[in-house]
């Protein structure tokens, strides 16, 4: 696949594989979208940015899916972990990841209402069940 060389493109290839089905939603119509990576066209980042500066928030799933579906059933696999800071630098973020001992993060995101950290893991394979929790449920 050729890369797209945009900030979305280089956002989508940091974090999934061509072959990877990802989810697209955009807030606050509700439309959702579920394509691979090697279909993401220039066209289609076009269609993308037209909604957002028409006021739609755009969304994409942080980990891919086995099928177009939101559940977390619907989750290929974990392959990456994000957190979403709402309404802070991303000086202040990045300060609280750091005291957290946590992983820096493969890709920042400043959204305009906060910072979003992306951290691609590399898992070796490990027979479990996991259940992924609800922020609900935590």
């Amino acid at each position: 696949m050729e890369k797209v060389m945009t900030q979305v493109g280089e956002f989508l290839n940091a974090l999934f594989n061509e072959d990877d089905l990802v989810e697209v939603r955009m807030l606050p119509s509700g439309k959702r979208d579920w394509r691979k990576i090697k279909s993401f066209t220039q066209e289609f980042l076009d269609e993308l940015k037209h909604a957002n500066l028409d006021g739609q928030n755009i969304y994409f799933g942080a980990n891919p899916r086995t099928r177009k579906g939101s559940s977390n059933t619907d989750v290929a696999m974990c392959q990456c972990l994000f957190v979403d800071f709402d309404n802070v630098s991303i000086d202040y973020a990045r300060k609280i990841i750091s005291s957290g001992s946590l992983p820096l993060p493969t890709v920042e995101v400043a959204s305009g209402h906060g910072v979003h950290f992306y951290c691609v893991v590399l898992l070796l394979y490990v027979k479990a069940t996991i259940r992924l929790k609800t922020p609900q449920e935590l």
